[in-house]
C-alpha cells in the first residue's frame, strides 16, 4: 500500500510544522489545572516536609518553620488562582 516514495522523511511533514502555534502564556492558560495540582501537591509536601524536621531534628526548629511556611504560602496562592472552586466547594449548594 505505502510506497517508497512516502515513507521518505523529505515527504513528510516535519512536527513543528504539524504542531499548533500557541502563545506562552496561551499555553499556561490551557495548562492552569496541571499548575494548581502541582501547587497544592508541592505545599503539602512542603508542610508535611517542615513538621517531619520539627519533630525529628530540634536543632533545625527555625528552617522547618520556614519550610511550612513556604508551603503554607505554595497553599494560598494555589487557593488564590483557583478562587472560584474553593468558594464553590466551601459555600456551594451541593451536599446540603
Amino acid at each position: 500500500m505505502s510506497t517508497e516514495q512516502q515513507n521518505r522523511p523529505d515527504s513528510r511533514p516535519s512536527p513543528d510544522s504539524v504542531r499548533e502555534k500557541t502563545s506562552v502564556l496561551g499555553g499556561l492558560k490551557n495548562n492552569t489545572r496541571s499548575i494548581r495540582q502541582a501547587l497544592a501537591l508541592i505545599g503539602v509536601g512542603a508542610i508535611v516536609f517542615g513538621v517531619l524536621i520539627w519533630i525529628f531534628l530540634r536543632g533545625l526548629e527555625g528552617p522547618s518553620f520556614i519550610v511550612m511556611g513556604v508551603g503554607l504560602a505554595l497553599l494560598l496562592v494555589d487557593a488564590v488562582i483557583s478562587l472560584a472552586t474553593v468558594r464553590q466547594a466551601l459555600f456551594g449548594r451541593r451536599g446540603r
